[in-house]
């Protein structure tokens, strides 16, 4: 009985350890655990790679979730639509984002 207590408690330990520091993991995501993340709802857009060039977002609200995300990160501001890019400024800098929408998701690669 001793021994069932104490497996099942270091079971919980090892458990939630793995659920924190699985949550506490940043960029670059997998394209299959970024889609994951999106479909759980967690998140409206993933960086894909560590330099955050790359994101992927679920359709719909993504491009306004880009929009924060680079603003909290940079700075950047959005100016406007032109076809597939997004262009965004900070102090007299331009910033292009290509987004194209694909198989149910919105990919964005920053140029």
């Amino acid at each position: 009985m001793k021994t069932r207590i104490t497996v099942i408690v270091l079971s919980l330990i090892i458990g939630f350890s793995l659920f924190e520091w699985g949550h506490k993991i940043g960029p670059p995501f997998s394209i299959p655990k970024a889609l994951v993340l999106i479909e759980s709802g967690s998140k409206l857009l993933v960086p894909l790679d560590v330099e955050q060039s790359r994101f992927v977002g679920r359709r719909g609200l993504s491009q306004e979730a880009l929009n924060t995300y680079l603003r909290e990160h940079g700075g950047w501001a959005y100016r406007e639509n032109m076809g597939s890019m997004l262009i965004y400024g900070r102090n007299g800098e331009t910033l292009m984002v290509e987004g194209r929408f694909s198989r149910g998701y919105w990919w964005y690669k920053v140029m």
